[in-house]
């Protein structure tokens, strides 16, 4: 996204920024499922 916005693609650094925070949470998620489940062993 960084890269897309320096060259001034700005439409693809949205794009791109707005999948990484959309992966950011899915990963969050992720982490609090797995945690849930350490913690119930």
């Amino acid at each position: 996204a960084r890269q897309a916005y320096i060259i001034g693609n700005k439409a693809l650094a949205k794009e791109l920024s707005m999948k990484g925070q959309l992966h950011n949470v899915h990963m969050k998620a992720a982490h609090g499922k797995a945690r849930e489940s350490i913690f119930r062993q």
